[in-house]
């Protein structure tokens, strides 16, 4: 886990003592607290031994020292008398003619500067480092979670803690938001990990059989580890050993089948420790030691009711009804509290009366929840204009990270007066996620509306 340091004051003393032990084989001070330290011993996994470690740790001190040179040359030189060629206090101040109190001043004096040159390389490091975590993340499909703070608050001990349990199962169906809260803590996370060692690997394009899908999944992480090209068992052997000698949280994201999950869980038992996995399925799975499973379950009325508002105000549909308490009771009662169940309806209600979509859905009484879907989705496919409906049915093309709009106007052919007006029909009726920020928006669409294109109306197998 990441030590933490909140200030240059805090620094200052490790500085020292790490200076103090510059000729040391020892495994104290040795500023693993600093991100630039972190980074070099990624860079070298197999050099743990304590002269490789004490090296790595010189060579970052030495790079400050440099930079100190720049800002004050005398205090670069009393530092390096001091410490790397282990001068007395009275020899150092004879040969800078000073006093042995100027001495002892000057040398805390140039201890805090290059305190501050590490701290602000520290700065910079943790900022880029952020930036960098970003890409290794899907982007976020939400703005705003509701009635998940409970879950958070019980998941991320478990998550943060270096002991059992090691295996996080996240269960739910589908729809839930179970990657959602997995994003959430993962960004959490990145703060008690280090954003160098959260990464996310998601499950789709599953194998034909659960020996394939791990094999599948472990060229992704292998991938977004950076561990070199080189044959399969290589690369998962190189996988092996960096999360058994260096602690990571890795997030593997969207398993669906009951077998996929409980191979998949097996094999990963023996990768953590101490690494941890956060794994998000709709099949619970068997019990076994160092894991724990949570179930994500459906929002209560009242989350659902605020979620509807919010929801409605974020597509331009504010203007409806339905997030008026009655509204949203009669919605919560057919669709239950499944985020994306109500976002479906609210895409319906602003095409057809509210009355109507509720007694359509009650007729038909779907039993499973995939059976709703099925049945909403199709309510809004049928109810698509031709240009929406070229696009969706061009969209499994697209990765679960979503694309820009010159990617889906050339997957799907359409013109670019024809583009917007179909991305704007897909976003109201929820059927098109929106990534990215305001200024560069990218477009994807959700697991469960992939599948329905898949089975449904692409017949992909």
């Amino acid at each position: 886990m990441k030590p933490s340091l909140s200030s240059p004051k805090m620094l200052k003393p490790l500085v020292l003592n790490a200076l103090r032990n510059w000729h040391k084989d020892t495994s104290a001070h040795l500023l693993e607290e600093l991100t630039s330290v972190q980074v070099r011993r990624t860079e070298t996994p197999h050099e743990t031994s304590h002269t490789a470690l004490r090296r790595l740790t010189n060579e970052v001190l030495l790079g400050a020292l440099e930079a100190l040179e720049k800002q004050n040359g005398p205090g670069a030189r009393l530092l390096r008398m001091r410490f790397l060629d282990q001068v007395s206090v009275a020899k150092t101040a004879f040969t800078f003619n000073w006093s042995v109190d100027q001495v002892k001043k000057n040398q805390a004096q140039a201890i805090s500067q290059v305190t501050e040159i590490l701290w602000t390389q520290e700065q910079r490091l943790e900022e880029e480092r952020a930036r960098l975590f970003e890409i290794h993340l899907p982007p976020p499909t939400y703005t705003r979670l509701f009635g998940v703070t409970q879950m958070v608050t019980r998941l991320h001990p478990a998550l943060v803690i270096p002991a059992s349990p090691w295996l996080v199962v996240l269960v739910g169906m589908g729809g839930l938001g179970k990657t959602a809260l997995a994003h959430t803590l993962a960004r959490r996370l990145a703060k008690d990990y280090g954003a160098d060692y959260v990464r996310w690997v998601e499950a789709a394009g599953e194998g034909t059989t659960p020996a394939q899908t791990f094999s599948n999944m472990m060229i992704r992480l292998a991938d977004v580890l950076g561990v070199a090209e080189g044959p399969p068992p290589e690369r998962e052997k190189q996988v092996r050993y960096r999360l058994k000698h260096t602690p990571h949280l890795i997030v593997m994201d969207n398993l669906e089948s009951a077998a996929d999950t409980s191979y998949l869980l097996e094999q990963l038992h023996g990768m953590a420790h101490p690494s941890k996995f956060l794994v998000t399925t709709r099949s619970f799975p068997a019990p076994q030691a160092g894991m724990a499973t949570y179930h994500l379950s459906e929002l209560t009325q009242e989350d659902a009711t605020q979620f509807l508002h919010y929801h409605s105000l974020e597509v331009g549909l504010d203007h409806l009804a339905i997030t008026q308490p009655e509204e949203a009771q009669k919605i919560y009662e057919v669709t239950g509290g499944n985020p994306l169940a109500l976002k479906l309806v609210t895409g319906l209600v602003a095409l057809f009366p509210l009355p109507q979509v509720l007694a359509d859905l009650q007729q038909s009484r779907p039993g499973r929840i995939e059976d709703l879907y099925r049945h909403i989705f199709w309510k809004a496919w049928q109810a698509l204009p031709e240009d929406a409906q070229t696009l969706l049915r061009a969209m499994p093309l697209i990765g679960p990270s979503g694309t820009l709009p010159a990617h889906l106007q050339a997957v799907s052919g359409l013109t670019e007066s024809q583009l917007w007006p179909a991305i704007q029909a897909l976003v109201t009726r929820s059927l098109l996620e929106v990534y990215g920020t305001a200024s560069t928006r990218r477009y994807g669409i959700h697991a469960l509306t992939r599948t329905f294109l898949h089975t449904e109306i692409i017949h992909w197998p």
